[in-house]
């Protein structure tokens, strides 16, 4: 699916590897880029449901978290039970930063 490719690029270039030294900053650009990508997708003809389903396929995969822990430096979640729930805020705010891209660049 072309939107799951989008957003492996772009945690690709979010990534640990990529980024050593990722504040906060450069983490909500990371959100900005990656709701542009999003918006790019929704061009390309994917409807806004179809990109908030990519979101919720992700929640449980690993990367969400990593670049949290990237950007504020600290270990996120004791437990895998919180690490879950946390994965799923951060879903809810990639969708939410997704909403609310889309309801600017359709003014």
């Amino acid at each position: 699916m072309k939107i799951k490719s989008i957003i492996a690029a772009m945690v690709f270039l979010a990534t640990p590897a990529q980024s050593e030294e990722m504040s906060p900053n450069i983490f909500c650009t990371f959100l900005g880029a990656w709701a542009e990508s999003m918006m790019g997708a929704r061009q390309a003809g994917a409807s806004l449901d179809e990109i908030l389903e990519v979101v919720d396929d992700t929640t449980e995969e690993p990367w969400k978290l990593i670049l949290i822990e990237q950007a504020f430096k600290t270990p996120i979640g004791d437990t895998p039970e919180e690490r879950k729930e946390i994965s799923k805020h951060f879903g809810d705010m990639l969708k939410l930063q997704c909403l609310i891209h889309f309801a600017k660049k359709s003014k």
